[in-house]
């Protein structure tokens, strides 16, 4: 970062990414994409939180969740 001795995000993402490829099963790969992806939608913060198409997107988010917690009953993601 600025004080030149920690590592920025994009460092840390390549790391942990070549990490992941290294030590984790191609399963656990596909597992962890999965809930990044369910992470980030939840970390969504819409301009507009009251337009019909945030609205959906919140449907299909928690729609999503839902089939992960049925495939994964062993995870939760809230």
């Amino acid at each position: 970062k600025e004080d030149m001795l920690h590592p920025n995000q994009q460092a840390i993402d390549y790391i942990y990414e070549r990490f992941s490829e290294s030590f984790y099963s191609k399963e656990t790969q596909s597992l962890n994409k999965k809930i990044r992806k369910l992470k980030l939608a939840l970390a969504h913060r819409p301009f507009n939180p009251y337009s019909e198409s945030h609205q959906l997107f919140l449907r299909q988010t928690e729609a999503k969740i839902q089939e992960f917690e049925r495939e994964y009953s062993y995870l939760k993601i809230r």
